[in-house]
């Protein structure tokens, strides 16, 4: 059985944010549907800045492994890149450890596109400190809810306005309404001690 096309990649494309001060991490779940165990090894157009890990391994038949791919903090536009995993069929002395021959392995491709959200370049600089060389957290959270990384996989997809905005008000209302509940409870209980204690009365008399 030939193991071409039989590696599934998912997702085929990867999303980053650039410019962006801090490291970020996507998945890439790879799949054999062979009845073959493959050996695999990864290859970035960019490796000063993408890092994968593990770069290089064996997936047995019918199993998946999850690579994480890192990219380092960058502070200006990147073009786009693209990640090649070469695969074969696992040779009888295959070491990890050793470099192998992949003239013939078979190769598909993963487009990694960095979108540029950043509309300030000072602004960017500003985010990690304040003036005096101190992080300013306050400052650093509220510019992050602005440059969240994109997430390919949605996990991190960007907060809804309007949901947040429902929560804030329910949050809003929720003390008020307790203690308007309460107060109806004591006055309900008060007439009904008062209604008592005239019952009461009338039956002494």
């Amino acid at each position: 059985m030939d193991i071409k096309n039989m590696l599934i990649l998912s997702p085929t494309t990867l999303t980053f944010q650039a410019p962006f001060p801090f490291y970020q991490k996507r998945q890439l779940s790879l799949l054999n549907l062979s009845e073959k165990i493959m050996v695999y090894s990864i290859e970035v157009d960019n490796p000063k800045l993408f890092e994968v890990m593990p770069v290089r391994g064996v997936l047995n038949t019918y199993a998946t492994i999850e690579l994480a791919i890192l990219l380092k903090p960058v502070t200006g536009n990147l073009p786009a890149s693209r990640l090649t995993v070469k695969y074969m069929e696992k040779p009888v002395n295959y070491l990890e450890s050793l470099p192998q021959n992949w003239s013939g392995a078979y190769t598909t491709q993963v487009d990694m596109l960095l979108m540029n959200y950043v509309a300030d370049e000072k602004d960017l600089k500003n985010m990690a400190v304040d003036g005096d060389g101190s992080p300013d957290m306050d400052d650093l959270i509220k510019r992050l809810q602005r440059y969240k990384p994109v997430c390919t996989n949605c996990c991190l997809k960007r907060n809804n306005p309007k949901g947040n905005e429902s929560k804030s008000r329910l949050r809003q209302l929720f003390w008020p309404l307790c203690l308007a509940a309460l107060s109806v409870g004591v006055i309900v209980a008060h007439q009904c001690v008062v209604a008592w204690s005239d019952d009461s009365a009338n039956k002494i008399f």
